[in-house]
């Protein structure tokens, strides 16, 4: 009984200490750039004027549309706060420790205590999910990649975990295109489940009946709009070669090996980067062989279905796709030093204090708590005079100004948002001739030009 006890107080700790650095300066790590702002001016629309809305943000640069979820979701986070966008960073971080719980009690489930408690640590101190767990876009996207992973390996002996299944599904096509990549997996247990005469028609029935109520905002869109959505694989395929993304796979493989390493480590050099993979790889290879149970092959086929699409995806990729494949990752890493009786124990330490000092010394600070500092200095400038707002640098990798501007109470009267953004808020376009132009300079340094 009392070693039960320590071990319940030693995970209690862990838990405790996780979400410490979760919720730790949330404002500091914050970042708010143009996908967030996104986010929050369409789901400040409902707020300011409640209308139902059928699709969410346009994902990818690939002509799809995702559901409306995840912008209702910011509307109440954006209600319940009165427009202030910093309630999308302790939103994400709350997201964060649920999914590293998730992960704790999903692998306790399918693998061993020994191994749950090894992930959790490894994904407490990962550089990359100290990170991105703050992060509000994306968001959720490990969280149910792990539920989709655990139902899919129980499904094999229970069949009705398909309807958790295709709930989640649904779910994900309101949080991100990248959870796309469980449908390979989930198509073939389908088909090998009714080959073998194991699930009925009515799982069947019922699966697509959750799925279809959960995405069915999508369908109605589809229907009301000649199926824009339901049509992007043909018009991506289809689309004009002189606007098509140029597909670079050696690229794409640099940039893979560059960011994965993060995973494990803070920064590293190409030689530790390619030892890591090289390790990593020769791992996974290593369970294919001697571990063929379904939990392995689902979590290896996960893995390797995201270096493919990473890798052959005709869109720029972005490193936060990491999200996905990151719980699996951290899940194989344990395995690996389940496999090193003597030497687990010091590495996880070395990994964990490496980590630390390396987060806290060097922390990578968001843009949020700088740009705000501009908008309050400046705010004692033009008051509440009408004002148009300048981004020198691009926008795309510059926004979040307009909103964060209008949270704070002062709305431009034009902005370079206004040509990405301008759909959503057409009422906030002013042809009112502004006192001053604020411009946004690099490195969020700025000046006031009187007009």
């Amino acid at each position: 009984m009392l070693n039960k006890n320590k071990k319940i107080l030693f995970i209690l700790i862990l838990f405790i200490t996780f979400a410490f650095t979760r919720f730790l300066k949330v404002p500091d790590f914050f970042n708010f750039g143009i996908d967030e702002e996104y986010q929050a001016l369409l789901s400040w629309s409902i707020v300011k004027d409640f209308h139902i809305i059928l699709i969410g943000v346009s994902a990818s640069n690939i002509g799809y549309y995702l559901g409306p979820g995840l912008t209702y979701l910011g509307a109440l986070l954006l209600w319940l706060t009165k427009g202030n966008p910093l309630i999308f960073a302790y939103f994400a971080s709350f997201v964060g420790v649920l999914t590293a719980i998730s992960l704790y009690f999903v692998v306790r489930s399918l693998f061993n205590q020994r191994t749950a408690v090894i992930s959790f640590i490894l994904y407490g101190f990962s550089p990359f999910a100290f990170y991105y767990d703050r992060r509000y876009w994306p968001i959720g996207v490990p969280l149910i990649a792990l539920w989709l992973f655990f139902s899919l390996v129980k499904a094999f002996k229970n069949p009705r975990w398909l309807l958790f299944t295709a709930l989640l599904m649904g779910v994900s096509y309101h949080l991100h295109i990248s959870l796309w990549l469980f449908w390979p997996i989930i198509l073939f247990i389908f088909v090998f489940l009714i080959s073998k005469r194991k699930i009925s028609f009515v799982i069947i029935f019922q699966s697509a009946l959750i799925f279809f109520i959960s995405t069915l905002p999508l369908f109605v869109f589809d229907l009301v709009h000649n199926f824009d959505n339901l049509t992007m694989p043909l018009r991506l395929v289809t689309r004009d070669k002189s606007t098509t993304y140029v597909l670079s796979p050696i690229s794409r493989i640099l940039s893979f090996v560059q960011s994965i390493t993060k995973i494990w480590v803070v920064n590293s050099n190409s030689l530790i980067s390619y030892f890591l993979f090289s390790l990593f790889l020769i791992f996974c290879l290593y369970l294919l062989f001697k571990q063929k149970t379904v939990r392995i092959r689902i979590l290896l086929l996960v893995i390797f279905l995201f270096i493919v699409g990473f890798i052959f995806f005709p869109s720029p990729m972005q490193e936060y796709y990491f999200v996905l494949v990151l719980p699996f990752i951290v899940i194989t890493s344990a395995l690996f030093l389940e496999l090193l009786p003597k030497f687990k124990y010091l590495l996880l330490i070395i990994f964990v204090l490496i980590n630390s000092w390396s987060i806290f010394k060097n922390p990578v600070y968001g843009n949020y708590k700088p740009k705000m500092e501009v908008i309050k200095k400046t705010s004692m400038i033009i008051k509440k005079a009408p004002f148009a707002l300048e981004i020198k640098n691009a926008y795309i990798s510059n926004g979040g100004w307009r909103y964060l501007f209008q949270s704070f109470g002062l709305t431009p009267v034009q902005s370079n948002a206004d040509s990405m953004f301008g759909w959503i808020y057409p009422d906030e376009i002013s042809n009112t001739k502004p006192k001053y132009r604020v411009i946004i300079l690099k490195d969020n340094n700025f000046i006031i030009v009187s007009e």
